[in-house]
């Protein structure tokens, strides 16, 4: 009884606050659209100001993904068809059993996965040294040495990234010369690295080269898919959900949707990429071409597809503690390496680029 009130007062607050955030924040009734080609079938105002507020009223939320999956337009997207995040969220952390999942708790911590998928057999990328403050461990010597050390004596073309880092926060690509240090394309002095990764434990793995169609599409980054598979107990057997490909631009050296990439739609039965790809709101709207490299996206075909899948359904069989895991996986020219899983994936970017997901959230979560 005491943990139903609390949950009913923390809901009650949660609406109020993104009541609040309707009434104040003009962007959420006067947003630009994603399909100024249906400008014509365009809600009114009031309109859409009823779409957000039940929205809040039935889930807790304002709904963020509005115009990006085009719900502003009359007769284009059918709402019923998409599932809220905030129900996908709870229903998601329901089903992971995440306090008391071991397995959960080795995908959160880069470090861990990476000992896990390699001592399982799955290609993923070399791990060079784990740094720690001002403390690194060196893999292939065995030994643990100051920052400054390890600059001096090693050459390293990598990444390196936090241990428990999302949506691309504090991920580096960093090269080391004979003392010289380069940090995302840029000369970088020792004690401006050393301020860089303080206060985080970070991993460095070895740079991973993309395939060279996936360099055609932007080469600055590595460009990687995102398959999202979920383990069906009732089968024994791994599915694989609509996925997507995260590009980099501009002069961005990861990928990440989050700090303004693109994500482009994988038809999961050709490996082919779907005809537009789509900015996160407040970078943009959508694009048929890659605006860098000029690279069509509709269907281009992504090398090693087939492997990549069957890839994924082998190394998830081995983690069916966690009903569902999204994958960032980089195609080499040799063929796919997993680079991380991520247990807290979202359903915004699978709907955006390919379609409402309420049927598979119904059969499956």
């Amino acid at each position: 009884m005491i943990n139903t009130l609390r949950r009913f007062v923390r809901g009650s607050r949660d609406r109020l606050k993104e009541l609040k955030r309707l009434l104040t924040d003009k962007t959420m009734v006067n947003g630009a659209s994603y399909f100024p080609e249906y400008a014509a079938r365009r809600k009114s105002k009031s309109k859409i100001f009823f779409d957000q507020l039940k929205n809040v009223l039935k889930y807790g939320d304002v709904n963020d993904f509005y115009y990006l999956y085009g719900f502003d337009i009359m007769g284009l997207r059918n709402e019923k068809d998409y599932v809220d995040y905030a129900q996908f969220r709870t229903r998601r952390e329901e089903l992971m059993h995440i306090s008391t999942n071991p397995q959960v708790s080795i995908l959160r911590d880069k470090f861990y996965f990476s000992i896990v998928a390699e001592a399982l057999g799955f290609r993923t990328p070399r791990t060079i040294a784990l740094i720690s403050k001002n403390s690194v461990y060196h893999f292939s010597s065995r030994e643990t040495i100051l920052l400054d050390e390890f600059v001096k004596n090693y050459n390293i073309d990598s990444y390196i990234k936090l241990t428990d880092g999302e949506c691309a926060n504090g991920v580096f690509q960093v090269q080391i010369n004979n003392g010289i240090i380069i940090v995302d394309g840029n000369d970088m002095s020792f004690d401006d690295f050393k301020k860089l990764i303080e206060g985080g434990n970070f991993l460095v793995q070895e740079r991973i080269y993309q395939h060279e169609k996936l360099n055609k599409v932007y080469p600055k980054a590595t460009n990687s898919v995102r398959l999202t598979s979920l383990y069906d107990k009732k089968t024994d057997t791994v599915i694989i959900l609509p996925s997507f490909l995260k590009i980099g631009l501009g002069n961005m050296t990861v990928d990440n949707w989050a700090i303004g990439g693109l994500i482009v739609g994988l038809d999961i039965e050709t490996g082919k990429l779907r005809e537009w790809a789509y900015y996160k709101p407040g970078y943009g709207k959508k694009t048929q071409t890659h605006p860098d490299t000029g690279v069509v996206f509709k269907d281009f075909e992504i090398p090693y597809f087939n492997e990549t899948k069957e890839m994924i359904r082998n190394i998830h069989m081995q983690f069916k503690e966690v009903h569902s895991i999204g994958w960032d996986i980089t195609i080499t020219p040799e063929g796919p390496c997993i680079i991380e899983g991520n247990d807290n994936w979202e359903i915004s970017a699978l709907q955006v680029t390919n379609h409402g997901m309420k049927k598979e959230f119904e059969q499956y979560m």
